[in-house]
C-alpha cells in the first residue's frame, strides 16, 4: 500500500483521475480504456460465476437438482437479495457465511478429534504431525542445520512476503473494486 501511495495517488491526484480507467484512457486512447475495462468485467464476471457455480455443485449433488436449475436457482436469488437489500444484504449475507465456515471447521475439529483411535490422544496426533514436518505453519527458509537458505522450500517467509507484495499490487493498484474506494 505504501507502494501504491509514493507511486500511483499523486498521479492520479495530479491528473484529477478517479479510476485506472480514467487513466488509461488519457494516457493512451479510449481503445485502451474499453479493453481494460471489458477484461476486468470479464474477469469478475468468471469469479462471480465459480461462486454461484461452486455451492451449486454441492447443493446439486446433495438434493439431486439439475445442476443448471440449481445454478439459475442460485443466481436467481443473489439478484433478488442483492437488489433488494443493497449492500446491507450482501455485508449481513458474508457475516452469515463467516459464522457457517466457524461452525463447519469446529465441528469437524470436533469429529476428528472424538474419533480418533482408543488410546491416541489430541496430544500424541500433534507430536506425530510435528515429527513429520505437518505443522510447520511459518518457515522461513533457512535450514536450521546452518546450510544457508533452502530453494526448494517453496513455502516460506521470503516466497510469501515477495508473493503477497505483488498480489497487493494488483489487487489494490489495479482491481477496480479496490482502486476507487482508495482513491
Amino acid at each position: 500500500m505504501v507502494v501504491l501511495c509514493i507511486s500511483f495517488v499523486p498521479v492520479f491526484h495530479r491528473l484529477k483521475v478517479f479510476t485506472a480507467y480514467e487513466y488509461l484512457e488519457k494516457r493512451f486512447d479510449g481503445k485502451t480504456r474499453t479493453l481494460t475495462s471489458f477484461l476486468f468485467l470479464l474477469q469478475r464476471g468468471l469469479s462471480t460465476g465459480i461462486s454461484i457455480s461452486a455451492p451449486s455443485i454441492i447443493l446439486s449433488s446433495l438434493l439431486g437438482w439439475n445442476i443448471v436449475w440449481t445454478n439459475i436457482f442460485m443466481g436467481g436469488l443473489l439478484i433478488i437479495y442483492t437488489v433488494t437489500g443493497g449492500a446491507k444484504a450482501v455485508a449481513y449475507t458474508q457475516q452469515l457465511q463467516m459464522i457457517i465456515i466457524f461452525s463447519g471447521m469446529t465441528i469437524a475439529a470436533y469429529i476428528v478429534v472424538h474419533r480418533l483411535p482408543a488410546g491416541v490422544g489430541l496430544s500424541e496426533i500433534l507430536h506425530i504431525g510435528g515429527r513429520a514436518g505437518k505443522l510447520n505453519v511459518i518457515t522461513t527458509g533457512f535450514e536450521s542445520r546452518g546450510k544457508g537458505f533452502d530453494w526448494n522450500d517453496r513455502y516460506n517467509l521470503l516466497s510469501g512476503t515477495i508473493g503477497g507484495f505483488f498480489l497487493a499490487l494488483s489487487y489494490f493498484g489495479t482491481d477496480q473494486s479496490q482502486v476507487r474506494g482508495g482513491i
